[in-house]
């Protein structure tokens, strides 16, 4: 059981930091644009 949860949290780990590197560029371009006009 013990196991099995540390196993979740590492999965749950490496989902997350996949999201975070997709909307990287994502969240650099919408400021970019953001700031641009002003």
């Amino acid at each position: 059981m013990y196991f099995m949860l540390i196993e979740m949290n590492i999965l749950w780990i490496s989902v997350m930091m996949k999201i975070r590197l997709i909307s990287l560029p994502y969240i650099y371009t919408s400021m970019y644009f953001f700031v641009k006009p002003s």
